[in-house]
């Protein structure tokens, strides 16, 4: 049972440092400067943030694909790790084992559902303004629409803020998961 708990600190560990290095280029492109209202008015800086979009998707794509592996990887080492226990003993820990998977690969389809809603409604938004120029102007610091795309203006931009607090809500509810995991393994976890 000790290597399975070691092979499970592996992978928390791991997991934190994908995280982290999402995070850290995620940081780098300065994803929050899309919605600053000069940033919409103008029609080069919404190129490049159309850019910044397409780069979130592909650091999304390759998430994705880096923590598919690495769950995959995570199931074969902890149920080889169970060979050498009686039958009893194994099928009562893999059934755990499974629930608990399967939660997490839940809140990871969660996640990627508002990562790609957050992408494809940003993305929206930015289309949505290239084709209704004329339709806003910016006035000091506030970008101004008219009553022709205000409606339709505010329902996108609700819903690229509904995926962004959901993701939130689910990257703090894996930090906790994480923490209480590692405090219940005797390991140090630090939340950031």
């Amino acid at each position: 049972m000790t290597h399975t708990v070691d092979i499970v600190k592996k992978y928390i560990n791991i997991s934190v440092k994908l995280s982290d290095e999402l995070s850290q280029l995620q940081l780098s492109l300065n994803l929050e400067s899309i919605f600053f209202a000069e940033s919409l008015a103008s029609d080069s800086v919404r190129r490049e943030s159309l850019e910044k979009v397409k780069k979130m998707r592909d650091l999304s794509e390759l998430h994705k694909d880096t923590y598919s592996r690495l769950l995959v990887q995570f199931e074969e080492e902890v149920l080889s790790s169970l060979d050498s226990l009686s039958e009893s003993e194994s099928v009562e820990l893999i059934k755990n084992h499974k629930i608990k998977l399967q939660k997490k690969i839940d809140e990871q389809y969660e996640f990627y559902k508002c990562r790609d809603g957050w992408i494809k409604s940003t993305e929206e938004l930015l289309l949505f303004l290239e084709d209704n120029k004329g339709e806003y102007e910016l006035v000091g610091d506030t970008l101004l629409l008219s009553d022709k795309i205000f409606d339709s203006y505010i329902y996108i931009d609700s819903r690229i803020k509904e995926y962004a607090n959901k993701e939130r809500k689910i990257g703090e509810a894996r930090k906790r998961r994480m923490f209480m995991n590692s405090q219940n393994l005797g390991f140090e976890f630090k939340i950031s």
